[in-house]
C-alpha cells in the first residue's frame, strides 16, 4: 500500500477535522489534510514551535490555517516519504 504521508501524532480541531504531525526525509510538518493546511520542516518532533503550531491547530475552528512567523513552508518545500 501507498501513503502519502507518515503520521506520528494526530489530533481533531474543533470542528472534527484530523489533524498530524507528520513525518518525512526533510523532518516534521503539520498538516491538515482536509484544508491542505502544511507547515515548513522541524528536525525533531518535539521542537516547541512545532508542538505549539500542532496544538494551535488542533484548537482553530477556522475553514484555513493560519501560520505565526517563521512557520510557512519555504516556496517549492518538499513533501517526500
Amino acid at each position: 500500500m501507498n501513503t502519502l504521508f507518515k503520521s506520528v501524532k494526530e489530533g481533531h480541531d474543533g470542528k472534527g477535522r484530523i489533524v498530524f504531525v507528520c513525518s518525512d526525509k526533510a523532518g516534521f510538518y503539520v498538516y491538515k489534510p482536509q484544508t491542505g493546511f502544511k507547515t515548513k520542516h522541524w528536525k525533531t518532533k518535539s521542537d516547541k514551535a512545532l508542538i505549539s503550531c500542532f496544538n494551535r491547530q488542533v484548537g482553530c475552528t477556522q475553514n484555513t490555517g493560519f501560520f505565526e512567523p517563521g512557520e510557512a513552508p519555504a516556496k517549492g518545500e518538499s513533501y517526500m516519504l
